[in-house]
């Protein structure tokens, strides 16, 4: 995992149909422990072959360290409102792979840098284990 990979664009190759694929990003944004660092909150919209994810804030007890430090809680509001995008493709009947990808479609910036960048890269990392979980083959490209 790079520093930067919350600015790419990320490719997936998964033997799975694409429904499964849209439901382990839903799953992905909603599924980290109240206990995790990295909690987030999100409000999550799924079209057909698309969901998006809207960044709305630290959650679980990280939250809580939030209010204990101003410039904490400067990152976490900048960062609010900050998107990723997943869009799954048509399957390949031939192989039965989808294509995927997931990008940070909008993003929040303080002092020039992407706001909480941590917590959006930590679920990106979260979609790309639950998209692993329907296909041990995962193939990832960041790029």
């Amino acid at each position: 995992m790079g520093l930067q990979d919350h600015n790419k664009q990320w490719d997936f190759v998964v033997r799975a149909q694409p429904d499964a694929c849209l439901a382990a990003f839903v799953g992905a944004m909603a599924g980290k422990s109240a206990f995790s660092m990295r909690k987030a909150k999100w409000d999550v919209s799924r079209a057909a072959s698309r969901a998006v994810a809207e960044y709305r804030g630290r959650g679980g007890l990280v939250a809580g360290v939030s209010v204990l430090s101003q410039r904490v809680a400067d990152a976490e509001g900048a960062a609010i409102g900050s998107k990723l995008e997943f869009k799954v493709s048509t399957p390949d009947p031939a192989s039965g792979r989808t294509n995927c990808s997931l990008w940070l479609a909008e993003r929040r910036t303080q002092l020039g840098f992407t706001a909480d960048a941590g917590f959006l890269r930590s679920y990106m990392n979260e979609v790309e284990a639950a998209l692993r979980a329907l296909d041990s083959g995962l193939q990832v490209t960041k790029g």
